[in-house]
Formats: C-alpha cells, sequence, structure tokens
C-alpha cells in the first residue's frame, strides 16, 4: 500500500493499492483558533496524529513524498522541513521507508513536463478521472502514479535513495554526508545505501 504526500500546511496525499489510486485528498493543518495564539507546534502534532492514522487505518508500507530543494522564503523551508522531520519520525514509529521524489519530475511524469504550472496538474488530473481543483491533491495523484509505476517495473522500494558520502574534514577525521552533499573537504567513499 503507497502512501503519496505533498508535504505542507495543506498537505496533499493519495493512496494507492495494487497498481490503482483508491483515495486522494488535502488536509489543512493551520491552526482553527486565532486568539490566544495558538502553539508553533500544534499543526506539527495534528499532521503527526493524522500520518499516523492514516497509516495504521490503510496498511500503508512506504510513504513516496514530494522532495522540494528549492522554497520561495526561509520561513516555507523551515516549514517544509518540520513536516519532513514528522514525517520521519512517524514512518520510523511504524517501520516504513519514505521515499523523495524531486517536484520536476512528479510533474514531468504527469503532464510531460517538468516545470508545468498548477493548473496543468490539475488538469491531468482530472483527465485521468480524479475529479479535483486542490493543486496539493493533484500533486499527491500524480507522485501516487508515479510510484505505483516505479513500483510495477523495478518491485518494492527501489527509488534511487540519498547517497551517503564520506569526506575528510580539516581536522583529518571523516564525517558523513546524506545525499552526497560534501562541499569542503576530499570525498574518500561513495556509495548507495
Amino acid at each position: 500500500m503507497i502512501l503519496a504526500i505533498d508535504l505542507g500546511t495543506k498537505t496533499g496525499w493519495a493512496i494507492a493499492n495494487n497498481g490503482k489510486i483508491t483515495a486522494f485528498g488535502a488536509e489543512n493543518f493551520s491552526p482553527k483558533q486565532k486568539k490566544p495564539p495558538p502553539h508553533k507546534g500544534e499543526r506539527f502534532l495534528k499532521f503527526g496524529a493524522w500520518l499516523d492514522g492514516v497509516i495504521k487505518s490503510n496498511g500503508v508500507t512506504v510513504i513516496y513524498y514530494e522532495k522540494v530543494r528549492r522554497h520561495l522564503g526561509t520561513d516555507a523551508a523551515h516549514m517544509y522541513g518540520a513536516f519532513e522531520g514528522v514525517m520521519f519520525m512517524v514512518s520510523k514509529q511504524n517501520n516504513i521507508d519514505c521515499c523523495p521524489v524531486s517536484v520536476g519530475t512528479i510533474k514531468k511524469s504527469a503532464t510531460g513536463k517538468g516545470n508545468a504550472g498548477k493548473l496543468e496538474v490539475i488538469n491531468a488530473a482530472n483527465i485521468l478521472g480524479y475529479n479535483t481543483q486542490d493543486d496539493n491533491a493533484a500533486d499527491a495523484i500524480g507522485l501516487a502514479n508515479l510510484a505505483i509505476k516505479m513500483e510495477e517495473s523495478h518491485g518494492k522500494n527501489t527509488l534511487q535513495r540519498p547517497q551517503k558520502t564520506t569526506k575528510t574534514n580539516k581536522g583529518g577525521g571523516q564525517s558523513t554526508l546524506a545525499g552526497g552533499a560534501a562541499t569542503k573537504g576530499k570525498r574518500i567513499q561513495k556509495k548507495t545505501i
């Protein structure tokens, strides 16, 4: 059972089973109360509880999520990172893998264009018979369809994972970075995990 997620305060999601999307939608984790100001962690607690419930009630075995590498601002980057961290925590508690897929890869799979706009992604989902006007749900539908193809053509969980790179730091010791993102020092070893 696949869960595809477009992370954010308004999270798009789609569930796929046996090669078909069986459910999709969008959940809004914005705090409902405005006064007094809600605790900053409220949306993340709500997201974590929702995600745990979806995993357990649907028998989710793998999560595919939209990996955003560039954000419009610092606040957006922090919010995305917090949602991603909660997803990692909940998936670890449920012993399931999270597979990142880039935004461009999802859009290209859904529309044929890696730089497609929101309306193009919505239209692509609607053409396939998924009635939605929500761009987050449409992104999750596109991701779920791509995840189905990846699972069918390569077997379970074969999405290319980030690589660990070991590098020498200034003190002569070694450190490991995820994603091969060593920017200083000499790369010593590169392997796929």
